[in-house]
């Protein structure tokens, strides 16, 4: 007698042996011992899920000879299970729709649906790979599909349910069969290596339902294989490795210490090592992403998650333990750049130097800063430091940084030149006028403790309102570094800033330093002040500003980066980069 393979012989002969199909199994069983069975069934799923199993099951349940009535439980003795078993059954009919693609193939099975049957109560035409039937062969099915005979029923398997015409699916049940989990292969390759007295490692068979990937009928291919392979000899893990190509726990776990540990040269040997025994780079990449996957879920799902236990029951002790020497964010930055190094792969004609790029980047991830906690350190150690004391009014203004122009200063005892005039700290004329000129109200605590207080000069109350902002803020006092207060009418104050302060002003007059700014002002002004910025301006010659290089007259620089932006080149060039034109210049010849 010729050998069967363990995937026919084993193959599930009632609704209760299905492995890993409870949701199907169940609501079949229901209908047949209820009696409200559909004229046609689409059976979708991955491979060797056990969708054409569960047709035959189904075919037996309805023509089952035990009863003289469809059976929730048929036999598997009488000649109708039987022959259904086999695949004999006349009454049965199964077609490979990848040879029966035509108009005349449908036809026929039109004309044969139409007589009754040979022996059994139905006959079930179970079509495999129905997505490979063409659109004139789909469209020939239809009226019979919607309309059969009565003892006719259909059961579509596919596993491209998306291919197949809505016309089809819309007339059938559809069940979506689902990926087994590998401990349910685990049990059922148990009993069948304890049926056969197969020698075999429990390592072995769990590195077999891993590699299965969900389908049972591989991992009992993989079994028959490796027993062809050994012969009586027990099979070990490595004989597993070693016929698919794949890479050990032992291995993938000292490759992921050295990308925790920091250590490229070892990690670079280990996939040298990889290799050489024969595994794919592919392989390796996605035995190690898969690595990364279970220690990921560990670290933000724990140990005794549904998700671990499903997949990683045999290394939930090493997963725990590299979860806790590395951090979410960094695991999911090694994810990142293991995913686009394994697509650049699939192009590249030499992957392996690409996987060796990646563990080397891989590697000096863990010494890496995040950005975001760069900034977040550098935000929080500006507030941390000490304001700056505010500046004396009566004090000699401080040199102008390069960069900026002078602040401007009030003089303790100023000498007004007119009745509406105030002198400067050169005897020249004030920027503010009069009604600028006049100091904010204090805040009311203030005027409460000292009602007979001189007022407070506007430069006083900048240099007071920064001082507020170092304590409260120091990120927008930063951006505040340079300016100098220009003009200060009713609620609005005009501040002067450095040139060139495109960033600054930006980020000033956007909503949230604006709500800053405004809170601040509220407790040294008395009141929710408007901000206004102004780029500083060279003025004339002998007034304390810097002339315009070139004998350029003030806003010409303003006159020409206008100009510059209405151009179509450097139009399409601030587009591209998001950028912005801030100085003109021209070339030297």
């Amino acid at each position: 007698m010729s050998y069967v393979v363990l995937a026919r012989r084993f193959r599930p002969q009632t609704f209760d042996e299905v492995v890993g199909q409870d949701h199907v199994s169940t609501t079949l069983r229901n209908a047949v011992e209820g009696g409200r069975m559909a004229h046609a069934y689409l059976f979708s799923g991955p491979r060797g899920v056990g969708k054409t199993s569960m047709a035959r099951i189904l075919a037996k349940a309805l023509n089952c000879r035990k009863t003289e009535k469809p059976t929730p439980r048929p036999c598997g003795k009488c000649e109708s299970c039987l022959e259904i078993s086999e695949g004999s059954s006349l009454d049965v009919v199964e077609m490979d729709a990848a040879s029966h693609t035509g108009v005349d193939d449908v036809r026929l099975l039109r004309e044969g649906a139409v007589y009754a049957t040979a022996r059994d109560r139905f006959r079930v035409y179970i079509i495999d790979e129905a997505h490979m039937m063409s659109r004139s062969a789909f469209n020939a099915l239809l009226k019979m599909l919607e309309e059969p005979p009565e003892h006719v029923k259909f059961v579509f398997a596919t596993t491209e349910p998306e291919r197949l015409p809505d016309t089809i699916v819309s007339r059938c049940q559809r069940f979506d069969f689902r990926r087994i989990a590998a401990n349910d292969i685990l049990k059922r390759l148990e009993q069948i290596a304890a049926s056969e007295k197969l020698k075999i490692e429990p390592e072995a068979l769990a590195a077999i339902a891993r590699r299965s990937r969900g389908g049972l009928r591989d991992a009992e291919g993989l079994l028959d294989q490796l027993f062809s392979f050994r012969g009586k000899k027990k099979i070990s893990v490595e004989d597993v490795m070693q016929m698919v190509g794949a890479v050990s726990d032992a291995a993938l776990g000292r490759l992921f210490e050295a990308i925790v540990g920091g250590r490229p040269g070892e990690a670079l040997g280990v996939l040298a090592e990889c290799v050489d025994a024969g595994a794919e780079l592919d392989e390796v990449a996605s035995s190690l992403a898969d690595r990364l996957r279970g220690v990921l879920l560990v670290s933000v799902s724990g140990r005794d998650s549904a998700l671990v236990s499903g997949d990683y029951a045999h290394l939930v002790e090493e997963l725990a333990a590299e979860a806790g020497r590395s951090d979410t964010e960094s695991l999911l930055r090694m994810s990142s750049v293991l995913a686009e190094a394994r697509r650049a792969m699939r192009a590249s004609p030499e992957p392996r130097i690409l996987l060796e790029l990646a563990l080397v980047r891989l590697c000096e991830l863990p010494g890496l800063v995040d950005l975001r906690e760069l900034v977040d350190s550098l935000q929080s150690g500006a507030a941390a430091s000490p304001a700056p004391a505010p500046r004396n009014p009566v004090s000699a203004p401080r040199a102008a940084a390069p960069h900026e122009l002078p602040a401007v200063v009030a003089a303790s005892s100023p000498a007004p030149r007119s009745p509406h005039r105030a002198a400067g700290p050169a005897g020249e004329a004030s920027p503010f006028s009069e009604e600028e000129t006049a100091s904010p109200p204090p805040p009311p605590e203030a005027r409460a403790s000292s009602p007979g207080a001189p007022p407070e000069s506007p430069v006083a109350a900048w240099e007071r309102f920064r001082a507020l902002l170092g304590q409260t803020h120091a990120p927008t006092n930063m951006l505040l570094e340079g300016c100098s207060p220009a003009g200060l009418k009713g609620d609005t104050l005009t501040v002067r800033m450095p040139v060139g302060s495109f960033f600054q002003k930006e980020q000033l007059e956007g909503a949230d330093k604006r709500k800053v700014l405004e809170t601040a002002s509220e407790e040294v002004y008395g009141r929710k002040m408007r901000f206004i910025f102004t780029a500083g301006r060279a003025g004339k010659a002998g007034s304390g500003r810097k002339a315009p290089a070139g004998g350029q007259k003030p806003g010409g620089v303003n006159d020409a980066v206008s100009r510059a932006s209405k151009q179509a080149s450097v139009r399409k060039l601030m587009d591209k980069f998001d950028g912005r034109v801030i100085n003109v210049r021209k070339k030297e010849s």
